[in-house]
């Protein structure tokens, strides 16, 4: 049977200001051809950001082979923002303590869709503080012979990412300043 199947977390997490989504939905896309291949998508809101975690493409039993065509058709942004918008509500208070929902206005809908689309563009950070304060601890013991060379060995990471490691330990206060050309640790 061709179509849209879902299935939705009965727990809610709060989506931008005002707007609450399950925390996690799952969907099947049936096609409407039956040698058309079968997609199915899982979509969880991890840490306040949603997030595509699981994807599957399956061809038909007695359809033709996945094609590359099949999976360019995926945006996994707007598949991820679509799906979650469509399930976003309202929370209200219906009696003291106790929550439901309402249905969304078309300009609510719009709102919901963009608060979705924000918390999904939010990224998370991109050093922690562990990974910088050993990227200076290395950098320092190799102070007087490439410190950043020192880093990208250690993380085998292109040197361009040492280079932001080492910025960004400086930013965070675990490198002292320096002045191009001089390493300073």
């Amino acid at each position: 049977m061709p179509g849209v199947s879902w299935e939705l977390d009965p727990w809610r997490e709060p989506i931008g200001a005002g707007f609450a989504a399950p925390s996690w939905v799952e969907m099947i896309v049936r096609p409407d051809r039956a040698e058309d291949p079968t997609v199915t998508a899982r979509i969880e809101i991890r840490a306040g950001r949603p997030q595509l975690v699981a994807l599957a493409v399956k061809a038909a039993d007695r359809g033709r082979e996945l094609r590359t065509s099949d999976l360019r058709q995926i945006n996994v942004d707007a598949l991820v923002v679509n799906v979650l918008a469509e399930w976003a509500e309202r929370p209200v208070e219906v009696a003291p303590g106790v929550w439901g929902s309402k249905p969304l206005t078309q300009q609510e809908a719009e709102a919901a869709w963009h608060q979705v689309q924000r918390a999904r563009s939010v990224s998370k950070p991109r050093h922690t503080d562990a990974r910088l304060e050993e990227a200076a601890r290395v950098y320092r013991d190799n102070i007087g012979e490439a410190p950043t060379e020192a880093v990208k060995r250690h993380f085998r990471v292109a040197h361009s990412t040492a280079s932001d490691y080492v910025r960004a330990a400086r930013d965070r206060g675990f490198l002292p300043e320096t002045r191009q050309g001089k390493a300073k640790a």
